[in-house]
């Protein structure tokens, strides 16, 4: 009995008492995780428990030297596995399900029915980054660097992978015909959209800090230096460069088809530019920079930005007006139909003309961004709430609280599919009733 206590206490004193670490993770990169089509969480990860397999060792040694039969020893050392603390659980896609309610009835007040729900790839302890609607693929990017496309008819896996280093920070796919863009902050990825082969990898000249706006061969990027960056995705080099006052955190966006791409640096640096070429179109500067996307029609770019206002540009850098706030905007502009409409803070979501910048009318009990138009109503979600408001006068038609959404993406702005994605990867399909 002495003995057995003397182990326990040795055991203690080296695994518990000490902070030995108590996992070691080898994450498996894409030629080791490997592909995956369908099935259950796929275990991109090699998880290797340094405690526990020390424990099996050390204690059968133990127990041999003091002359105790192994089968003793390996229990106690076993038993000290079972007192070491587990990492991340792998749930299955019934165990996630049921952590997301369908909130049918919520769906069915919007318009909305459930059509399927379907199960993007995880990591053990990943969580959804970013969620896209492409044609016929939807593409869920995980906090760690995993994708999952999934078909749109059906909601089965169609391929998923680990792109890269869990500690490399990605942004937002893109689809190019039938090459999906994974873009991350040094290399931009080109998968074959319906294998999942990787067809192609690309550095870039600089760190990029935003999702790229794309226009034709053209890839453009904030980055972290002042400069936005037009690389050439035919042949993989920088293309051109513009120079700004500050680093970019939103993405530049294109003035619809007219081939300019609008920037906005962090100190409020306004710049257009032909997306091909980098020639400069127009040059402005506001007080300071915008911390969420911006809007854009064809010939002009909205800004909600830190100085406590919602500005309208000219893609020649003419400010076509500006409306002052009274705090700093948190939530992003939406441009349609010859209208702009903002969460203002206290003024709550706001209409404005988008040629004069007139208000048209607001709601203060409104809050979120303008994320679709559903049957002629504005829809608008905030996190934790979506809301249907008539166009017309900005009140409200119908509100419902949403459990576990965390995005609620359309396929198009007008009478799309919708697709509510959970932190945990569970993404439902919601088409619109008749």
């Amino acid at each position: 009995l002495r003995v057995l206590l003397r182990i326990d206490i040795v055991f203690r004193q080296l695994f518990f008492d000490k902070g030995f670490p108590s996992e070691l993770d080898i994450p498996a990169g894409p030629g080791v995780g490997g592909r995956r089509r369908g099935g259950q969480v796929a275990k991109f990860s090699t998880r290797f428990n340094m405690r526990r397999a020390l424990a099996v060792v050390l204690g059968s040694k133990l127990a041999k030297g003091l002359g105790l039969a192994t089968t003793a020893g390996l229990t106690l050392a076993l038993g000290a596995c079972e007192s070491a603390p587990k990492g991340p659980v792998v749930l299955t896609p019934e165990e996630r399900a049921a952590q997301v309610p369908a909130q049918a009835e919520a769906w069915n007040k919007l318009g909305y029915r459930v059509q399927w729900r379907g199960f993007a790839t995880l990591l053990p302890g990943e969580t959804v980054a970013n969620f896209q609607a492409l044609d016929d693929v939807l593409v869920t990017q995980g906090s760690m660097s995993g994708v999952t496309v999934t078909e749109v008819n059906s909601g089965q896996r169609r391929w998923s992978d680990q792109v890269g280093s869990p500690l490399i920070r990605f942004y937002a796919a893109q689809r190019d015909g039938k090459r999906l863009i994974v873009p991350s902050e040094a290399e931009v990825y080109f998968f074959d959209i319906e294998t999942g082969s990787l067809v192609d990898k690309q550095s870039l000249a600089e760190v990029a800090s935003t999702a790229p706006a794309q226009a034709g061969d053209i890839l453009v990027f904030g980055t972290t230096s002042n400069v936005v960056l037009g690389h050439n995705k035919r042949n993989g080099y920088r293309a051109w460069g513009v120079l700004m006052n500050a680093p970019t955190e939103t993405a530049p966006v294109m003035l619809a088809d007219t081939g300019v791409v609008g920037m906005v640096s962090r100190r409020g640096d306004i710049a257009f530019a032909n997306a091909a070429t980098g020639t400069s179109v127009g040059r402005a500067q506001i007080f300071d920079g915008t911390t969420v996307p911006v809007a854009s029609s064809e010939s002009a770019m909205f800004i909600a930005s830190r100085d406590f206002s919602l500005y309208g540009y000219s893609n020649e850098g003419t400010q076509l007006w500006r409306i002052r706030t009274e705090a700093e905007l948190r939530w992003a502009p939406t441009y349609h139909d010859k209208r702009v409409y903002c969460d203002l803070g206290s003024d709550g979501l706001t209409c404005v003309d988008a040629a004069t910048g007139k208000i048209v009318w607001n709601n203060a009990g409104v809050a979120g961004r303008v994320i679709a138009v559903s049957k002629g109503r504005l829809l608008t979600f905030d996190g934790s709430s979506a809301t249907l408001v008539d166009p017309k006068d900005g009140s409200v038609v119908q509100r419902v609280l949403l459990d576990e959404v965390r995005f609620l993406v359309p396929d198009k702005f007008v009478d799309g599919t919708l697709y509510a994605v959970s932190s945990n990867g569970v993404i439902s399909k919601l088409t619109l009733r008749p």
